[in-house]
């Protein structure tokens, strides 16, 4: 199984999640900061991190070749960043790299509660139901919220062809 994530930062939530399940996967971290993606290998050491420095907008890996996608705030640091341009890069990389019946997950601060993100223009700007405007009939998709955060889980429908 290869779970993709962008724009982790120096966060390594996911890999010590992955660690402590002892699960079997090819973890792929895709970042253009290379102090964070050093810094998120340095978290778990045990635990291969496969870094990659790479942009959201333009993913070095083939299509159809993720099980999970995972975007972490990521949404609203690549509109900080790219605009409203490069979040439907992002979202349109997204779809491409994930294989039927994968999954694309991510995650929104809706209400900008995290301290972090007070003021943060980008919150107000996109959130899930940007992603979801560009979802058609190839995804079956759950919106929940977690109380600080909401989420977003999509699955690609089998046999829906690009």
């Amino acid at each position: 199984m290869v779970i993709t994530e962008i724009c982790s930062g120096a966060n390594y939530v996911v890999p010590a999640i992955l660690n402590r399940l002892n699960f079997k996967v090819t973890y792929i971290s895709i970042g253009d900061y290379i102090p964070h993606l050093k810094k998120q290998q340095e978290g778990i050491p045990s635990f291969p991190i496969h870094s990659i420095i790479g942009d959201a907008t333009s993913l070095p890996l083939q299509s159809n070749s993720v099980d999970i996608f995972i975007g972490h705030h990521a949404i609203n640091d690549i509109w900080l960043s790219k605009g409203d341009v490069g979040v439907e890069a992002s979202i349109c990389e997204s779809f491409r790299v994930v294989k039927p019946g994968g999954y694309i997950i991510h995650s929104h601060n809706y209400n900008a509660i995290d301290e972090l993100r007070i003021g943060d223009q980008s919150c107000r700007k996109v959130n899930l139901h940007t992603i979801t405007s560009f979802m058609d009939e190839k995804w079956e998709i759950t919106m929940e919220n977690g109380g600080e955060l909401d989420w977003l889980i999509a699955r690609k429908n089998y046999g829906m062809q690009e």
